[in-house]
């Protein structure tokens, strides 16, 4: 199929395309998803009752749909956001949560493909890509990182993202990116 045929096909049905991101609170997520879609995708965190602040939350993975128009091409994205990850001491929990998600929306596939009469409005949910917020400490990845990276690479493509690095010098963000490879 030629390229302009693909490009006119994309213009008229678009593009869809899942994204997960995944980081630690104050790691850049919801600011870097808000700048890339040039509106308010996912509300920043309300500091409420000071008090409540040392009360650890779970892990809640809230899919938020945006459509979005790019040179004339309908982009349908979804952003799979991780609100509450790694905030825990033990997140064991968290990571079985994150993979749980990613192993649902491939058991989904596969019972919408093994039906006889299928859906023809059936959404693919699969995420394409994870974005990996690491939080610009300076130091090299933590046990966490790499252990979430590991388990989540045979299930999706991750991207390791430097959270905030506006925050670092040019030498002390290239001596974390060596340090991270």
């Amino acid at each position: 199929m030629p390229i302009a045929q693909r490009r006119r096909g994309s213009k008229i049905k678009g593009i869809q395309f899942t994204l997960m991101v995944v980081g630690t609170s104050g790691s850049g997520r919801t600011t870097f998803v808000n700048t890339l879609c040039e509106q308010e995708v996912l509300p920043h965190k309300a500091v409420g009752n000071p008090e409540l602040a040392h009360e650890e939350e779970n892990v809640s993975i809230k899919p938020v749909h945006v459509e979005l128009d790019e040179q004339g091409v309908r982009i349908s994205l979804t952003v799979v956001d991780t609100p509450g990850f790694g905030n825990n001491i033990d997140n064991e929990h968290t990571f079985q949560e994150i993979v749980e998600y990613l192993e649902r929306q491939y058991d989904d596939i596969l019972a919408e493909q093994s039906r006889i009469k299928r859906n023809p409005r059936f959404k693919d949910n699969r995420v394409h890509a994870v974005l990996y917020f690491i939080p610009p400490t300076g130091h090299a990845l933590k046990e966490m990182d790499i252990e979430l990276m590991r388990r989540l690479s045979p299930r999706a493509n991750v991207i390791p993202v430097i959270g905030r690095s506006d925050s670092l010098t040019p030498s002390e963000l290239k001596a974390f990116k060596t340090r991270v490879r």
